[in-house]
């Protein structure tokens, strides 16, 4: 995330509503987006593609994978859907909402023949770290 040089995650202009996962916004049905507008009023929704995590990816090869995904979080996010391979997002959900980012999964309904699933609503992830918040910059 970018900061300011005080380390505070700046929030001028509109929030943000961050999608970070490989469903891009403009697969997104039209309940999924008001879903999001409904958590997030008056925000922009901005993808962010979720990497590719290798399976023979260690600790450090996902920090590191962390660490680049963190660095492109443009300011001013404010909500995120955090949807990928599990141990990155897991780190990114708790890294996120220290820095007082709401995350959410999207949830579904699969359903036969027609379409393979169906938007259901956006669930948040279980505050991670309550009580522990940082700025960008902290270690």
């Amino acid at each position: 995330m970018r900061a300011r040089k005080t380390g505070r995650v700046r929030r001028d202009g509109p929030p943000i509503f961050l999608n970070i996962s490989n469903h891009p916004l403009s697969d997104w049905p039209p309940e999924q987006v008001r879903a999001a507008l409904r958590l997030a009023p008056g925000a922009r929704l901005v993808d962010l593609p979720f990497p590719q995590v290798p399976p023979e990816a260690g600790k450090a090869d996902v920090a590191a994978l962390m660490e680049a995904v963190l660095r492109r979080v443009p300011a001013g996010t404010t909500h995120a859907m955090v949807m990928g391979e599990f141990a990155l997002a897991f780190a990114l959900v708790a890294r996120l909402e220290r820095f007082g980012v709401e995350c959410f999964a999207s949830t579904t309904t699969r359903r036969p023949m027609k379409e393979a699933f169906r938007f259901g609503r956006f669930r948040r992830y279980s505050p991670l770290t309550a009580g522990k918040r940082e700025v960008r910059g902290d270690k």
